[in-house]
């Protein structure tokens, strides 16, 4: 339903054009848009009405909440993103703001339930399994449109989190396809932080991880849109270990003591996370 409406819709279509994400990729992914107003929950509960689904069976998986006079959605005026697990089931959504006066939170998920569990779904993984099988390499993306945007340009065995940080679950999940893991974050003081707690991670999983950093305020989208050379980001990608350091202690000799006791104390404790004796 929400597939029907995002090819009914110009302005949510033309957000998604300004990304040079297609008709074709709007099928590939099934995206969709979910319109406000009563109306659209008349049609919506019209509509599942013919597939026997109930509005109580809506309210139960937090589809639609109840108003004090009205039903409502927490996904109104959101693109659409279906999530599916590793055998292709729809589990759950994300939904996107994408109109410059929302001031809503940018993403807003499905409830968490027994089908849908973000620490251990990751985005694609059912239709980029294959291809990371026959290329030993996964990417790892930080968002539904950044994964998008790698795959219309020829990296189909790329892989978004959904909705929250890189979990061990991700990673023991992304273990069992592939060794190598390139990472990909934005190049600010976050996105750095995100691969500082990724690096205690990896360790306890048998996995081979290199981060890719991409300029300061770009994410993967923005940085294709300016005809960036991807490869070369992946030819040059730093492995996370030595990432790590160089982030953690960049500038460590003119640091004060107390600094300086912390960051060490910082490695230490990553460290000893390994519970391989040679690795350590």
């Amino acid at each position: 339903w929400c597939h029907e409406q995002l090819l009914k819709n110009q302005p949510a279509q033309s957000y998604f054009k300004k990304r040079s994400f297609g008709p074709d990729t709007f099928d590939y992914f099934t995206l969709g848009y979910f319109p406000s107003g009563n109306a659209s929950i008349s049609d919506l509960l019209y509509s599942m009405k013919q597939q026997s689904i109930l509005p109580r069976d809506l309210i139960d998986a937090h589809i639609l909440a109840e108003g004090r006079t009205t039903l409502y959605s927490p996904f109104e005026d959101r693109l659409i993103f279906p999530i599916k697990d590793i055998l292709g089931r729809y589990c759950g959504f994300g939904g996107r703001i994408f109109k410059d006066h929302d001031t809503r939170p940018k993403y807003y998920n499905s409830r968490e339930n027994e089908y849908f569990v973000k620490g251990s779904l990751l985005f694609n993984l059912d239709k980029a399994k294959k291809s990371i099988q026959e290329t030993g390499k996964i990417f790892l993306v930080q968002g539904y449109t950044d994964c998008i945007a790698m795959i219309q340009h020829g990296l189909p065995n790329t892989v978004a989190r959904s909705g929250t940080a890189c979990t061990i679950e991700h990673l023991k999940q992304l273990a069992r396809y592939a060794e190598h893991i390139y990472v990909l974050y934005d190049g600010d003081a976050a996105g750095k932080q995100a691969v500082v707690r990724l690096t205690e991670l990896c360790w306890q999983v048998n996995l081979e991880l290199k981060v890719i950093l991409l300029p300061h305020e770009e994410d993967p989208a923005s940085f294709f849109a300016k005809n960036g050379d991807m490869q070369a980001l992946i030819h040059s990608a730093q492995d996370i270990f030595f990432f790590f350091i160089d982030s953690l202690g960049q500038n460590f000799i003119n640091k004060p003591l107390s600094q300086k006791i912390h960051t060490t104390r910082t490695f230490i404790n990553t460290i000893a996370t390994i519970t391989d004796p040679l690795k350590k």
